[in-house]
């Protein structure tokens, strides 16, 4: 069973109660499905898109898949102010997208998701297209991948 049926199994499991999903899970479950769900984001977003992080997980030979445990989460360094005084535009997840050139070592978009953001694109309406500069969709489709 994989992490988000689950939390439907949770959810089900307390009848209709879409704001409380974990409602009738216990504890340590909650917990369980928690950190499942942030190793997730580590693997599918922060290590790949993130300059900071993958520097970060290189130098201390961290691999985001071999991150199975709370104890091997804790092997992450903490990140401190000074960390972000030195480089801010670092911590901006940043994927590299084919054809324009990236000022960090990142891991490229995939066509796939490329395709996923041209379709929310389609369909976004932005307050600043309506009354700032006109912008390409190409750029529109840059500037959602990057927002997400």
């Amino acid at each position: 069973m994989n992490i988000r049926s689950e939390v439907v199994v949770c959810v089900l499991t307390g009848g209709l109660e879409m704001n409380f999903p974990y409602r009738k899970c216990t504890g340590e479950r909650q917990k369980q499905l928690s950190f499942n769900l942030l190793l997730k984001y580590i693997n599918d977003y922060v290590y790949p898109y993130s300059p900071y992080y993958r520097k970060l997980f290189k130098e201390n030979n961290i691999k985001p898949g071999d991150i199975k445990t709370y104890d091997d989460f804790m092997k992450i360094p903490f990140t401190v102010k000074d960390d972000t005084v030195k480089d801010p535009r670092s911590f901006i997840l940043q994927p590299s997208i084919a054809g324009q050139e990236s000022a960090y070592d990142t891991a490229h978009l995939s066509r796939s998701k490329m395709i996923q953001y041209m379709v929310k694109t389609l369909g976004a309406k932005y307050t600043r297209d309506k009354y700032g500069p006109k912008r390409s969709f190409k750029e529109k489709v840059r500037q959602t991948a990057l927002a997400e």
